[in-house]
């Protein structure tokens, strides 16, 4: 997988996550070949700033975000490892990254705890606490019984993936972004 001039950093760590939630709920099988495919090694996809599909993706999410919003707002029975993906950045690129445990605050910004190490955000780990303003959201996720919803960013780089990673992503995802009662 080759990309061009990188200024963006998107994490398989949300796709890893992927595959680890489908895997744990029965509806992948957990051979070594797909767990293999998940390592250091390609935990972070360097994509351009002008790359189409995450783009599209970005503005997918965002169109999405305050329906998201309001019904993550009430914590829904059945959810489980909702997510957002901010832009956040220290010394070097944008990393895209899933923030947990999100909350807005008064001032209109939120407060969530990195899901993921992150490459190139200086000390921040995963479970550090990191505050973001809206505008810094670039997609969201959460899983109800067994299905994926949201995940732009990780539909967007199907594309880019082995056909053993894209048909176990594509398995675990949800046809519709969202679901059909909203």
């Amino acid at each position: 997988m080759k990309f061009v001039a990188w200024r963006r950093v998107a994490f398989w760590g949300g796709l890893a996550a992927v595959v680890y939630i489908a895997q744990s709920l029965g509806l992948l099988g957990s051979s070594n070949k797909v767990s293999a495919a998940f390592n250091d090694n390609n935990n972070v996809v360097e994509v351009a700033l002008d790359d189409a599909a995450v783009n599209s993706a970005v503005e997918e999410a965002r169109a999405t975000l305050p329906l998201f919003l309001e019904h993550a707002s009430t914590e829904p029975a059945g959810w489980e490892n909702v997510a957002i993906k901010v832009a956040l950045q220290a010394d070097g690129p944008v990393e895209n990254i899933w923030v947990g445990s999100f909350k807005p605050l008064e001032d209109g910004s939120f407060i969530g705890q990195l899901d993921n190490d992150p490459v190139y955000l200086g000390d921040l780990k995963a479970g550090s606490e990191v505050q973001f303003r809206y505008d810094q959201i670039v997609d969201w996720a959460f899983v109800e019984q067994g299905v994926g919803y949201g995940f732009y960013s990780v539909r967007a780089l199907v594309g880019a993936m082995s056909e053993e990673q894209a048909a176990a992503v594509e398995a675990f995802l949800a046809p519709g972004k969202v679901p059909a009662t909203w």
